[in-house]
């Protein structure tokens, strides 16, 4: 339930040249774009979730309490867990012994370029959000880029030999799947690889209460046009892009409360944090007082420790370009 907010990525860009990577890798670092002028969001009426200190183009909702609770890298962590790493789409070898150039589209505040740049200092890593956010120490072989991703991308064809995408929580309507899906396959070279994750947005094996949030704030998602069954459709927007030698498609479930130690917990933070974003519309939809809501918060806790096999799904497509 990575927050990838469809308003996240509305901007417009005023000015665009073509780049490819290959030409100067420095002249990605440098490259900075003209301020992204906001589209109004047809989700306007959920109050925003605040990230620390950064703008994700996955979801620019930016937090900063006193806690500075950087959402992030709660779930770069989550996903990398759950994976068991970084990525699965085989160009281990490639990576490390070629000057490979990487595309990470809504990387937030880069944690997995900086990982895998670390890992993979042979090749080039270059992340991609809406907005500027906060500057990050980066290694040498590593940029972050202001693009949008639902306007043309300012790399022309054929630029990447591996694009990387991954949305927990995924907010676009399904115009704008097929905008990001197009998009990052004219980027990628021919035999070049694309691999997206995305999440579910039902909780399985869940209490009363679980299913009534996750079934309402589907209903307002749906509501704004956001397509909330992306792990099932996925496979197909890529497959019928006709551009893939063949798709593999993975699946795993994230576990979420104490039971399941760390990273139940971490991810039963997360999913409150994503929660409370919505809290207004949810309460309202429901007919609840805000006391009332923060009594069914209260209870979800209750639920969580009770019924030991709730997880949400999680599901990652790779495939080779034609």
């Amino acid at each position: 339930m990575g927050l990838c907010n469809s308003k996240s990525l509305a901007r417009k860009t005023a000015a665009k040249q073509v780049f490819n990577p290959v030409d100067s890798y420095q002249s990605t670092r440098s490259m900075l774009h003209d301020d992204h002028k906001k589209n109004k969001s047809k989700t306007s009426n959920v109050r925003e979730l605040k990230r620390s200190n950064t703008e994700n183009s996955c979801n620019d909702d930016n937090i900063c309490d006193e806690n500075s609770i950087d959402l992030d890298e709660i779930e770069h962590q989550i996903l990398k867990d759950v994976w068991k790493g970084n990525f699965c789409s085989g160009i281990n070898e490639e990576l490390q012994n070629d000057q490979k150039h990487v595309l990470d589209v809504a990387c937030g505040r880069g944690y997995w370029i900086r990982e895998m740049s670390k890992e993979f200092p042979n090749s080039y890593f270059t992340g991609i959000q809406a907005s500027p956010g906060q500057k990050v120490e980066l290694p040498h072989n590593t940029a972050i880029v202001s693009m949008d991703i639902l306007n043309r991308l300012t790399y022309g064809n054929d630029s990447f030999d591996y694009v990387h995408m991954r949305c927990l929580d995924p907010n676009f309507t399904e115009n704008q799947w097929k905008i990001i899906i197009n998009e990052i396959v004219r980027i990628t070279k021919p035999q070049g690889i694309v691999e997206i994750v995305v999440g579910g947005h039902e909780c399985e094996d869940s209490g009363p209460t679980m299913k009534q949030l996750c079934n309402t704030r589907r209903v307002i998602l749906e509501q704004n046009e956001i397509k909330t069954d992306m792990i099932k459709d996925l496979e197909n927007l890529m497959f019928n892009t006709k551009k893939f030698v063949s798709l593999e498609k993975q699946i795993r479930k994230i576990p979420i409360g104490k039971s399941f130690g760390k990273a139940g917990e971490m991810f039963h933070n997360y999913f409150s944090y994503i929660i409370e974003s919505f809290h207004e519309p949810l309460f309202s939809y429901l007919g609840k007082s805000p006391e009332e809501f923060n009594e069914m918060m209260v209870t979800l806790n209750y639920e969580l420790d009770k019924f030991k096999n709730s997880n949400f799904q999680c599901v990652r497509i790779f495939g080779k370009k034609v």
